[in-house]
């Protein structure tokens, strides 16, 4: 089978995983929607955001050196990184049961699983990356979102005042990292990298932790931005309408992702180029960016209304506001690890910053000025949607060697 074949049979694999766990969650959206209540589902999707900003504190982002590292590396990454996310996501819970949620420590206990699980899942999904094994990432897909719709719908409809939404969030990662980590370790070696190699990761793995935590907080923007200058219930509709347009982007780059970064990795250290697989991959992504920001600009208001409800009036707005990131995002988010993987880690957490000054000073005018609710996506939307676009451009440059060399590990 050719290299090509081989990541079009893994992507397909991620990719039908990823589509039964998002059709699931869609399909429960209207119903979690309606138990729950805006406000509820505000303040969990916020639950979830503060725990995957804090994941790559957590991992210090040394999973994203897997990929183009030596095996006795990779090994050594994989097991260090979580040993701390264990020790880290005890502390999480502690800080946020004291500081966030006080008298709430059920809810701490279940912060502190959803940081070890989203994590250690980066982590695991890295080592699987590594050695191709996608059905496995496509699997582990399919069981988050059993785990999420599985736990959310029907504590909702028992127990309707409990915090149903940030369990089921909690089982679901747990399940995919369980997924991911229960296989034989036929890779297992008493062999790890010299004191001073291990040194020289963890440096090079710093940069890569701020702009994971830089990175983490602008995914976030537009919600954590609306929470804080409205109400719960501006972010619960929000919210809403983010688990139902993800969907297209989050197919492509659940499915594409782990196979574009396994490729590139894989030419890193082969010493091959990495540039005619990159255009190949513009050339897949590009359409279907076009065809679903036509699909997001024509969906009617009154499909969402009957969908979510009356209590999610307006909802349609978030939609037009939205799509031309999404779009970008279809196109971006497949090689979002392409920088790393080539070496330009530098260039990556330049990237990671400018994006994330520009959204904060973005959302606090906007939000000083009073811009309402969906004045304030649109121009965070648009922030992401240019910054998408010099991401692509930074890409094909490295690719291409027109950029300075590739930054080595120091």
């Amino acid at each position: 089978m050719s290299n090509f074949s081989r990541e079009v049979s893994g992507a397909s694999w991620i990719t039908v995983g990823m589509v039964v766990s998002q059709m699931l969650i869609i399909g429960a959206t209207p119903f979690i929607a309606g138990i729950y209540g805006p406000t509820a589902l505000g303040v969990a999707t916020t639950f979830l955001a503060l725990a995957s900003i804090l994941a790559p504190v957590l991992t210090m982002r040394m999973e994203f050196l897997i990929p183009s590292a030596s095996d006795i590396e990779a090994r050594w990454i994989n097991s260090y990184t979580f040993k701390v996310t264990l020790v880290g996501s005890l502390m999480a819970a502690v800080a946020f049961g004291v500081l966030i949620r006080p008298n709430e420590p059920l809810v701490a206990l279940m912060f502190g699983l959803t940081c070890l699980a989203i994590a250690g899942s980066a982590v695991s999904m890295q080592m699987l990356i590594r050695q191709h094994k996608y059905r496995r990432i496509g699997l582990a897909k399919t069981v988050n979102g059993f785990g999420q719709v599985g736990t959310q719908v029907p504590i909702g409809l028992a127990w309707p005042g409990f915090k149903g939404i940030e369990l089921g969030f909690a089982v679901g990662y747990i399940a995919t990292l369980i997924a991911q980590r229960s296989q034989p370790r036929s890779d297992v070696s008493s062999v790890s990298p010299s004191a001073s190699r291990k040194r020289s990761l963890i440096r090079s793995s710093l940069l890569l932790c701020v702009g994971g935590v830089m990175n983490a907080l602008s995914v976030w923007a537009i919600l954590l931005a609306i929470s804080l200058f409205h109400t719960p219930e501006d972010a619960g509709v929000f919210s809403a309408i983010q688990r139902l347009l993800v969907a297209p982007a989050g197919f492509v780059t659940a499915g594409l992702l782990p196979v574009v970064t396994g490729s590139l990795g894989s030419a890193v250290r082969g010493g091959s180029s990495s540039a005619a697989a990159l255009r190949r991959w513009f050339g897949i992504l590009a359409p279907a960016a076009l065809v679903s920001i036509a699909v997001f600009v024509l969906v009617p208001d009154v499909w969402l209304l009957n969908i979510l409800g009356s209590e999610y009036a307006g909802a349609g707005q978030y939609v037009d506001a939205l799509a031309l990131m999404i779009g970008t995002q279809i196109v971006a988010g497949p090689l979002g690890q392409a920088l790393v993987a080539m070496g330009a880690r530098r260039t990556q957490f330049i990237w990671d910053v400018s994006r994330f000054v520009v959204l904060f000073l973005v959302a606090l005018v906007s939000g000083m000025a009073g811009a309402g609710p969906v004045l304030m996506t649109w121009l965070l939307s648009g922030v992401f949607a240019f910054g998408y676009v010099v991401f692509l451009v930074l890409v094909y440059r490295v690719s291409t060697n027109i950029s300075p060399p590739k930054e080595a590990v120091t």
